[in-house]
């Protein structure tokens, strides 16, 4: 071959191998068939990140490089496959590689920040009710993303809350609590009732020397949280007060302030000198109708802060009285009466009259005409009634006011008897049961049977002549009355005194004999007995309600009648050496009866005799014979099992083997 075939030939092969070549090359370049995502979605949150992986296929493809993109970077960003969440919302995160390409969604969820702690600017309140307050609350850290508070109250009663405020709504305590998350902070709240005022039940107040009274304080409102008074006084000298008791020191005057929550009430307290009697130089006084005498009235102690007396008198038709000095005006009966502070005394003054005229008054000012007219040893003139005052004149003087008398006159309401009367009838003025004031003529000399019967008002003093009391003479007479018996009555007779208003009676040696129901079911709650009396009637004493003494009976009484005592509150008795006898059922139904002392005279007790005595607790008996007890019942029925049999020591053998029924309840005593 020639070299310029060959040069030619070298040269088609050479663009021929270079073609081969080029051919070869570009048939064998790989180009990316897909890019895939290790996920498709993300969800995160803000601050969060995230890598994504992608896988570019195939593995042998020629690609530059994978290039990464958001379509929201302002809510997810991406970088080198890496993904930071900068908001809270939603963007597509791409991977590209050889124009291929593949995506993921990403949700990104704000960032949830814990309330880590919660605190209040106060930590405790006291308030008033009606009040309001507001808390602040405090939450950290300051970003958190739930800042909610709830508020709360232990006792909505008490307080109420809304937001942070607090409404006081009555008093008490309750707990204020604000809850933020997990995390919560309390106040402790307090409300209390202011005081509104403090008053005293007395603003003056007048004591004796020695006296107490006590003040009462009165703290409103009812609910008021501090209740406590505080009491003072301006002078302890003259005044000391403890919680309200007020004691009088001496005399003066000084302020007690009672003060609570601010507010104070004062009571000015004058303290005295108490008078302690008052006594006139007479307690009688007989004047002539024109007369005059003057009463020095006498007041104790000499130092007592006022001793003002005033005077006064229950009829000032018949005697006036002024600044001691009584006047006589008319004919009748009147009482004139001085008094110091609570104490009185009294003067009866009589005005003179013929001893053949009976004055009277009556309830409706008509003539009271006698039951019996016939009843007063001489025959009636005349019988008027004027200017108050009724009068029955006679032929001669009245020497009785005989039997039925003024029976029934019931609207008889005072007299006064003419000095010649000695005697006043049975059933003179029976029934009278509007009859008070009755002045006895000084001469009279005994009170018949039912002399006075249900005069229910009666007022009367017994005059020193007379000598007996007939039966029934002041059954049902008085109200609340005290009575002295004269020493020259010998006699009180059978109900003398039953069911009356006395409640004394004073008796006088002399007196020998005390008849059957004599004080029976009486107002009588004191009485001594003088040594000169000798017998006491059957139940004279029964049934006295208010008889609440000690009882002395006098040895001089040989027996002590059957329920002489029964069913009458007495607290002890004493019988003296002398009584022998006990009646039946003379203690019965004592129940205030405690002690008992008999003498050592006593042969014979009577059944029944401490029957229901239910606090008879001690029995002194100084016989050293043991008494004869009558058959026919336990003479201690119905008392305490205890009670004490104290006997001579040297008899308790006796006792016991005579009084076998009792024979436990024995004692020796050395009397």
């Amino acid at each position: 071959m020639n070299m310029k075939i060959s040069a030619k030939l070298s040269t088609v092969l050479c663009f021929l191998s270079a073609l081969i070549i080029g051919c070869t090359e570009k048939e064998t370049q790989v180009e990316v068939s897909s890019v895939s995502l290790n996920t498709a979605t993300i969800e995160m949150v803000e601050g969060e990140t995230f890598s994504l992986m992608a896988t570019v296929l195939p593995k042998d493809a020629e690609y530059d490089g994978v290039t990464w993109a958001s379509s929201n970077a302002s809510v997810a960003s991406v970088n080198s496959g890496t993904v930071t969440a900068v908001k809270e919302g939603t963007a597509t995160i791409t991977a590209s590689a050889g124009g291929k390409s593949a995506t993921c969604s990403v949700k990104v969820s704000a960032k949830i920040v814990a309330v880590t702690s919660i605190t209040l600017d106060k930590t405790s309140l006291s308030m008033q009710v009606g009040d309001t307050e507001t808390l602040t609350a405090t939450i950290k850290p300051e970003d958190a993303t739930d800042k909610t508070i709830v508020w709360t109250s232990s006792d909505e009663a008490v307080v109420s809350v809304s937001n942070g405020k607090i409404t006081a709504l009555k008093s008490g305590k309750a707990t204020i609590t604000a809850k933020s998350g997990t995390c919560s902070a309390e106040c402790m709240v307090t409300v209390s009732v202011n005081t509104e005022s403090i008053t005293l039940d007395k603003t003056t107040l007048s004591l004796a020397v020695g006296e107490s009274a006590t003040l009462t304080a009165t703290v409103k409102p009812d609910d008021a949280t501090d209740k406590a008074v505080t009491w003072s006084s301006s002078d302890e000298s003259v005044v000391k007060v403890d919680n309200g008791k007020v004691t009088a020191v001496k005399s003066g005057k000084a302020t007690v302030t009672a003060k609570c929550g601010g507010k104070t009430a004062e009571c000015v307290v004058t303290v005295t000198v108490p008078v302690s009697s008052i006594t006139l130089d007479k307690t009688t006084l007989s004047l002539a109708i024109g007369e005059s005498a003057t009463l020095i009235a006498t007041v104790k102690p000499d130092d007592a802060t006022d001793k003002t007396v005033v005077w006064s008198s229950s009829d000032e038709s018949i005697a006036k009285v002024d600044n001691g000095k009584v006047m006589a005006l008319k004919i009748g009966f009147a009482i004139v009466t001085a008094t110091a502070a609570n104490f009185s005394v009294s003067c009866n003054v009589t005005v003179t009259h013929p001893y053949n005229i009976i004055y009277y008054t009556s309830t409706d000012g008509n003539i009271v005409k006698p039951f019996n007219e016939s009843a007063f040893g001489a025959n009636i003139i005349s019988n008027e009634y004027n200017d108050g005052l009724g009068k029955i004149v006679f032929d001669s003087p009245v020497m009785r006011i005989g039997n039925n008398a003024f029976y029934e006159c019931k609207t008889l309401r005072s007299m006064t008897i003419p000095e010649s009367v000695i005697s006043i009838g049975d059933n003179a003025y029976y029934y009278c049961s509007a009859l008070g004031n009755v002045r006895l003529s000084d001469a009279t000399l005994t009170i018949g049977k039912r002399a006075f019967y249900k005069c229910g008002n009666l007022n009367i003093k017994l005059t020193n002549k007379i000598t007996s009391i007939g039966d029934e003479a002041f059954r049902y007479a008085f109200r609340n009355t005290i009575i002295e018996i004269p020493a020259s009555v010998k006699q009180i007779g059978e109900s003398a005194f039953s069911f009356s208003g006395i409640s004394k009676i004073i008796l006088n040696d002399g007196l020998v004999s005390i008849g059957d129901d004599a004080f029976w079911a009486s107002d009588l709650s004191e009485i001594a007995i003088p040594n000169t009396v000798t017998s006491i009637g059957f139940r004279a004493f029964a049934d006295c309600y208010k008889l609440r003494s000690e009882i002395n009976i006098p040895g001089s009484v040989s027996k002590i009648e059957s329920s002489l005592f029964e069913n009458s509150p007495v607290v002890s008795v004493i019988i003296n050496e002398g009584t022998t006898e006990f009646g039946y059922f003379v203690f019965f139904g004592c129940d205030k009866l405690a002690t008992v002392n008999l003498p050592s005279t006593i042969q014979h007790i009577g059944y029944g005799t401490f029957q229901d005595c239910l606090v008879l607790s001690n029995l002194y008996l100084k016989a050293p014979i043991p008494p004869v007890i009558s058959t026919g019942g336990d003479i201690f029925k119905g008392c305490n099992s205890e009670v004490n049999i104290w006997v001579p020591s040297a008899s308790v053998e006796a006792y016991k083997e005579k009084w076998s029924t009792y024979k436990d309840n024995i004692k020796g005593y050395d009397f």
